[in-house]
């Protein structure tokens, strides 16, 4: 690395090269955003993944239909089980290679970062990955909401 007396962005020559510009602004990094998305985005498919298989080796019962009364109980650290009640788990991931939709889900041109699925359950689960400098989170919110 040269050391130089200027501020400028040592990609783009454009803009000063601060923190913020390098890792959320710069058009010459953009393969670098990408890397960073990516990364923490196989964290969190492997996770999914493993909470997939674990629930598909789970055996599922089929309750009745019944009505049930409980008592209002508040629960601190209480862990929410998404993938209870069903063995049929599927996970697809924008990651590589472009997702494809679950056709028999619904027809749609964009995609989420994730999306795992139980048919019998007929539940879907999707997630939308940003990664991004702080002051940016209004303007990503915005963006990924018009999604």
């Amino acid at each position: 690395m040269e050391y130089t007396d200027s501020d400028l962005c040592f990609s783009c020559k454009h803009d000063r090269g601060t923190l913020r510009h390098v890792l959320s602004a710069c058009p010459k990094l953009l393969q670098l955003y990408t890397w960073r998305h990516n990364q923490v985005l196989e964290i969190i498919i492997e996770l999914l993944r493993t909470q997939c298989e674990s629930a598909n080796q789970q055996p599922v019962t089929v309750k009745q239909p019944t009505i049930e009364f409980h008592k209002e109980v508040r629960r601190k650290n209480s862990e929410v089980k998404l993938l209870n009640g069903a063995n049929d788990w599927k996970i697809s991931a924008d990651l590589f290679t472009s997702l494809q939709f679950p056709a028999h889900i619904i027809q749609m041109e964009k995609r989420p970062d994730i999306v795992a699925w139980s048919d019998t359950k007929k539940s879907v689960l999707l997630i939308e990955f940003t990664v991004l400098w702080e002051e940016n989170v209004e303007d990503a919110h915005e963006r990924k909401k018009s999604l």
